[in-house]
């Protein structure tokens, strides 16, 4: 949802990422999607989210971006990590 939230928002949230990232000293990058067919796009996705996180939360953050609803707590950061470490083992397969 946030990824294609910013992508769509090229006017708005788009700049406001980019400036984030840019003061998080992170390389400028969209977040890829989730692809349903795709079991590696959601470990894609995750490993993103989990390097980004920072941003990813001061993005969502935001009142102006009326994201704050799909902000995860800790324990939900600690469940991506352990899925995303899960799916990385079978990349190796």
């Amino acid at each position: 949802m946030l990824a294609n939230t910013i992508k769509n928002s090229s006017t708005i949230i788009l700049p406001q990422w980019y400036a984030k990232l840019e003061e998080l000293g992170l390389k400028l990058h969209i977040m890829p999607c989730d692809v349903l067919t795709r079991w590696n796009s959601t470990f894609n996705m995750l490993d993103f989210a989990l390097t980004y996180h920072m941003a990813i939360d001061e993005i969502m953050s935001n009142w102006d971006f009326n994201l704050r609803k799909h902000k995860l707590e800790d324990k939900e950061w600690e469940i991506a990590e352990r899925l995303r470490d899960s799916l990385k083992a079978c990349m190796s397969l």
